[in-house]
């Protein structure tokens, strides 16, 4: 079964369970770092809103082997157990004191997003750009987020530094920033003979996972340049910043038997065969100075 097959027939049995309580339509939704994804919208009459089900992942399932049918009931009994989630009312917007405390930042690429970025208020940084979402609850230990769009802020009488400082706020309090020894995460989960980090062999220096507690976009903790001099004064030394993904990235103490082209070329080599294309952050590493108190690359 082609891709285009499959999306054919996910449309034509949706639309014949919900002709008569609901919108089905297929469209094209562009993620981060230009990656276009196809969603099945499903809107039914009495929502304003309706969650995305791209089809993209579902395809990967009949090349796996798993026949339509089943494919198709996971599809509608993933919308089922969505559609229930309480939903936000898109007014919000327009007002700013609902949605002042619920915005958050996010890093990512800047010149992979550049289309994205004519939208978005954002911040440079580096060869990053920051950019802002409402944070939406979904439940009690799961939420979303919605992007910012230049249009609201003439509405809210707020300029980019502005948004960026009440957004650093809340993304510490929200997403406070935590690591952990790489060892920690991967020792328990295989054998020692079996132990890599992407497939490739874990190295023998220190290396350290940096990201906030619900590992969700968690690559935005290096904006805090403090937080990343605590770090480096805990560890005595200067250090490397290895963009594994957008939520998180990896610390590396500063040593004369390591450079950073190795871990530039390492970066490379990880994110085109490993991290999924819409994650990618940036396809080298970073340093950072604690003399200096800056972040570089």
């Amino acid at each position: 079964m082609t891709y285009q097959d499959f999306k054919d027939y996910i449309y034509k049995e949706v639309a014949s369970r919900y002709e008569s309580r609901a919108t089905v339509h297929l469209s094209t939704f562009t993620k981060n770092n230009g990656v276009l994804l196809d969603g099945l919208v499903i809107c039914e009459d009495d929502s304003r809103i309706s969650p995305n089900l791209y089809l993209n992942d579902y395809y990967d399932l009949i090349l796996e082997g798993q026949s339509k049918e089943d494919v198709l009931n996971k599809i509608l009994k993933k919308y089922e157990q969505t559609k229930s989630i309480p939903k936000f009312d898109p007014d919000i917007f327009s007002d700013f004191s609902a949605v002042k405390d619920k915005i958050i930042f996010r890093l990512i690429n800047q010149s992979t997003n550049s289309e994205l970025l004519e939208d978005v208020p954002y911040l440079p940084f580096l060869d990053l750009a920051i950019v802002f979402s409402v944070m939406i609850e979904i439940s009690k230990d799961n939420f979303g987020c919605v992007l910012i769009r230049k249009e609201f802020l003439p509405e809210w009488n707020i300029e980019n530094e502005e948004l960026f400082e009440i957004a650093k706020k809340n993304t510490y309090k929200n997403l406070q920033p935590e690591y952990c020894s790489i060892e920690d995460v991967v020792s328990p989960m295989f054998d020692e003979k079996d132990k890599d980090l992407w497939g490739v062999c874990i190295p023998s220096f220190p290396i350290y996972i940096l990201s906030n507690k619900k590992r969700f976009h968690g690559a935005g903790v290096i904006c805090y340049p403090q937080y990343l001099k605590s770090l480096a004064e805990q560890l005595n030394c200067d250090l490397y910043i290895i963009p594994s993904s957008i939520h998180e990235v990896l610390i590396v103490p500063m040593a004369d038997y390591i450079d950073l082209n190795t871990l530039s070329e390492m970066v490379r080599q990880v994110n085109a065969t490993e991290v999924p294309p819409e994650e990618v952050l940036s396809n080298h590493a970073y340093y950072f100075l604690r003399a200096k108190n800056q972040l570089q690359y």
